[in-house]
Formats: structure tokens, C-alpha cells, sequence
């Protein structure tokens, strides 16, 4: 049977945003972004041949959610300038494949997944979304899977139960009780996975449980009567669309993947120096290049880094925060690297993707920092070594502290820098 391939595109970006660091043309656009996305459409078009693909953007401005819930999404941070700027050659790479691309206003990326879904359904073609959005994963059914291409895992219905705790159908259910602070669902207070998970094990779904509030024992009934708009308005949120009328009945040839239009792209590949992609007709990118970037998502392959990292005897090191303020800084992901052109960055506290426990990667960090015989590098070395004092400092509660005098650290603006020895107590 003939495959639909939907790939949600800012879930997309954003993974490949935060997986390469500091990639930069020599005029100095930052290309990270733009190279990591470029890669993961030519691998899942060499892997997986898809006859019908379509990339779905979210457009800019509100949707019919932020009109029901003014404070859908407001906790979300803004888009880093670096990928504000990457986007539109993203959008211009996606067209120049000859991908049908998907961005309509009013309208998030959802509903228009869940609708293009629908349109494969009536077409007679099993789908694919590309994501690790849970939020898309009560969209998975016989006929349609989700597939994570960064970690290789295909979601079927029971490895959505396996993930989630619950089938795919009850995905909804879920996060209207426990709610979902990535988009700001607020879900009912005081009620997280745990608890959500056994009132939908016991009563099967939101509706049911409040046709069977009066059995609910204690504080978590006063929780839920209190709460009882909140928790369908959380249902109402969550709910994916599968009917928006611009594309309910589009033509499935308007979905036909075609051979990438090379005069259109060779000049924007040549504009951003991706050397790698310039193989004449070629759709498979070099594999050189596309091993030197690693992103760790799972502690097995974290060990492996630390094992390697302790064997140097110089490392380069840099954090990923969500303020240029060290003092108001959320430490988001640590990236090192050893060897020239090559990396691995830990993600740690990001909205979108899977993230390392912070605490053990801290932990198995100390080691190495506290190391005289490894040398520590960085652009802003001042800047990633009062960071990670003040997270020190919280595990430690109050008591960490970074052993190389301030004195040495502030020498020379923010060039290259080096740490010999730090102290994380």
C-alpha cells in the first residue's frame, strides 16, 4: 500500500536547531537549523521512497485555540533570532524539493496534520506523521503511525500505550486531567500523570469521569467538581481537527512527491555553503558530515560520551541557556567537543524533543570539570562556568562552588578562554 509522509515542521526545526551548534556560513548566517532539516528530508527520502510527502508549518499569529483560551501557548518562549532567520531557507529548500508545503492562517500545524491524515485515509493510503509531538499521537491508529526519525522509534498504537500510558484514543483524555505545559494547557490543577492515569483506567474517559464524580474519593473530587470547566476546556484544546475546509478535499496529486528541482536548489546550496548536498542529482548527503554532530538523547550514548571525555586532555565547552543574564539563565543543554568539526550537544531542559535527566548529566559532569588534567575551552568561558555554578549550587543546596578565581576567568573579553580546574561541591 502507497504511503502519505506528513512532517511536522516546527517539531522538526526546532530538533535540528538545538542538535548542531554555532554552524555558520562564512558570511556568518547561522545555518544549523537550515543543514539539520535539509538532512533529515534527504535521509527519510532515501530511507523510506515516499510516493505522497508534505511539510506542515505553523503560521504566524492566533488560532481559533488562543480565542477560546487567551492563555493557550503564552508560556512558550519566543523563537531565537539564529532560527527566525533559518526558516525562510528552510521554507525556500522545502519548495525547491518539490514538497508540497502547508502553513495556513489561522490554522495550527495540527489540525492541519490531522486533516491531511484524513485526506490519505480517504485515498486508500497508510500515513506517517514524522514528529515527537505527544499531542500527535492521538492521531495513530491501524492505518496511521508516528514516526520519531531522530531516536528510530515508529509509534503503532501499542508503543504509544507503552510511552504514554494510555491508547492512542485516550490520548485526549489524558492531557485534559494532567494538562500539557509546553502549549499551556492547564488541564485540572493538582493532577498529574500518576492520578490521571488511574481516573482513565477506572472510568475510561473524561466524560465518564464526571458522569462518576460522586465516587471519587476526597480532595481529588473537590479537585475535579472545582474544576470541571477548566477540564473540558483542556478536552476542547487538545482535540486535533481532522476537517479545516481549505484541504478537506484536496486532490491527492497536490500531495505527489516530485524529484528535487536542482537549478532552484543548487544556488541556495551553494549560498549556505552546504558542500555535502551539492552532489550532482544525488539525493543522499555526505555521510561524513552528517556523522560529525551528534545530539544524545538516550543515557546509553551519553555514558559513552562521558567515557570518551574523560580521556582528554582538552575540551571544549558551551551552554545553551534561555538568557544572555548567567543569573537569570535556565541551564536548556551543554554541548563538547573534542576534535575539530565534530560535537555532541546534551539537551537538557528543551520544550520540544526528549531531554537527558539534568541531574545525572551534572553529576557525571563533575568529574570531568573538577579534572586539572583536562582543559576546559569556550567562546564565553565566564559566562557557561557561572551557569553551571549556580546549578551546582542548587544541587548542592547553596553550598557549590566554582574553585578557579573569578580573576583568571574574566581575562579577555569574550574570546577563547580556558578553565583549568573547577570545583563543584
Amino acid at each position: 500500500m502507497s504511503k502519505l509522509y506528513l512532517i511536522d515542521g516546527n517539531n522538526l526545526l526546532y530538533r535540528a536547531f538545538y542538535a548542531v551548534k554555532d554552524f555558520r556560513s562564512s558570511k556568518g548566517i547561522p545555518t544549523n537549523a537550515i543543514f539539520g532539516f535539509t538532512r533529515m528530508l534527504f535521509s527519510l527520502i532515501k530511507e523510506e521512497q515516499p510516493e505522497y510527502l508534505a511539510v506542515v508549518f505553523d503560521a504566524p499569529g492566533k488560532n481559533f485555540r488562543h480565542v477560546a483560551y487567551e492563555k493557550y501557548k503564552l508560556t512558550r518562549a519566543k523563537m531565537p533570532e539564529d532560527l527566525i532567520v533559518q526558516r525562510p531557507y528552510v521554507e525556500q529548500i522545502v519548495r525547491a524539493m518539490q514538497i508540497a508545503l502547508f502553513q495556513i492562517a489561522g490554522v495550527e500545524a495540527d489540525d492541519v496534520i490531522g486533516t491531511l491524515a484524513r485526506v490519505g485515509l480517504k485515498n486508500n493510503l497508510e500515513v506517517v506523521v514524522i514528529s515527537s509531538d505527544k499531542d500527535l499521537m492521538q492521531l495513530v491508529n491501524e492505518e496511521v503511525k508516528m514516526l520519531d526519525t531522530m531516536k528510530k522509534v515508529l509509534y503503532t498504537k501499542e508503543k504509544v500505550q507503552e510511552k504514554l500510558g494510555v491508547l492512542p484514543e485516550k490520548v485526549i483524555d489524558l492531557i485534559s486531567l494532567m494538562g500539557d505545559s509546553s502549549d499551556n494547557i492547564p488541564g485540572v490543577p493538582g493532577v498529574g500523570p500518576k492520578t490521571a492515569l488511574q481516573l482513565i483506567d477506572t472510568y475510561g474517559s473524561l466524560k465518564k469521569i464526571y458522569e462518576n464524580v460522586d465516587q471519587v474519593k476526597g480532595k481529588l473530587q473537590e479537585r475535579l467538581r472545582e474544576n470541571e470547566k477548566l477540564a473540558f476546556l483542556s478536552y476542547e484544546l487538545a482535540t486535533i481537527h481532522q476537517g479545516i475546509p481549505e484541504i478537506k478535499d484536496l486532490p491527492l496529486g497536490e500531495l505527489k512527491y516530485q524529484e528535487p528541482d536542482w537549478p532552484l536548489l543548487k544556488p541556495l546550496f551553494e549560498e549556505l555553503e552546504f558542500r555535502s548536498f551539492l552532489k550532482e542529482d544525488k539525493v543522499a548527503p555526505d555521510s561524513k558530515l552528517e556523522s560529525q554532530f551528534r545530539l544524545i538523547q538516550d543515557e546509553k550514548m551519553f555514558q559513552k560520551v562521558i567515557e570518551e571525555a574523560s580521556r582528554q586532555s582538552i575540551i571544549s565547552l558551551d551552554t545553551e541557556t534561555s538568557s544572555e543574564n548567567p543569573f537569570l539563565a535556565e541551564l536548556v543543554g551543554i554541548s563538547l567537543s573534542w576534535r575539530k568539526d565534530e560535537g555532541y550537544y546534551l539537551p537538557l531542559a528543551h520544550r520540544v524533543g526528549d531531554n537527558l535527566d539534568k541531574a545525572l548529566v551534572l553529576e557525571e559532569l563533575r568529574p570531568i570539570l573538577e579534572s586539572a588534567a583536562i582543559a576546559k575551552i569556550g567562546q564565553n568561558l565566564k559566562y557557561d562556568l557561572t551557569v553551571l555554578e549556580r546549578e551546582y549550587e542548587r544541587m548542592a543546596k547553596g553550598k557549590g562552588q566554582i574553585a578557579n578565581s573569578k580573576e583568571q576567568m574574566a581575562k579577555g573579553g569574550r574570546g577563547e578562554r580556558r578553565g583549568e580546574q573547577m570545583k563543584m561541591c
